[in-house]
């Protein structure tokens, strides 16, 4: 354990960081209130210079958004939502998100079908990389090394 007077400035910056991300959070619950409330992002945006608007970004989920970059709690609330859904606030790397769905494509069934035994055989491979390298590992630890190269030389 490390004193205190080394690990003071950590301290520090990691409350100032949770007091801004609370205060985000709760701004962005102040702008969805205005939102619901009639306000338009664009309004939003015109008072205050410092809100980002992106107009319209179409994206598949596994791509990164523009502003709000690839979050899984993004992720999980588009997969739930319905056209017209105001989202948020949504975590993402820089801060909190608004969003709302304008538009959701229709389910590829074929492309699914395509890509269904890639995924499968994907998600098997890694499946077994990992295990083999957790019994790896566990080998490693247990094993007990004799130097022998006295008898070599």
């Amino acid at each position: 354990v490390l004193p205190f007077n080394d690990v003071r400035d950590q301290i520090i910056s990691e409350l100032k960081s949770e007091q801004r991300d609370k205060a985000k959070k709760i701004f962005a619950t102040e702008l969805k209130t205005k939102v619901l409330n009639g306000a338009t992002f664009e309004v939003l945006k015109n008072n205050n210079e410092k809100l980002e608007f992106i107009p319209s970004d179409e994206k598949k989920l596994s791509d990164s958004f523009i502003s709000l970059g690839k979050s899984d709690q993004l992720i999980g609330s588009l997969i739930r939502s319905d056209i017209d859904d105001l989202l948020g606030p949504v975590k993402t790397f820089r801060g909190y998100g608004l969003i709302m769905v304008n538009k959701i494509s229709e389910f590829d069934s074929t492309a699914w079908i395509n890509q269904q035994n890639i995924i499968r055989s994907d998600l098997t491979r890694t499946k077994q990389n990992k295990f083999y390298q957790n019994w790896m590992s566990e080998l490693k630890e247990k094993a007990k090394i004799i130097d022998n190269r006295k008898y070599y030389f």
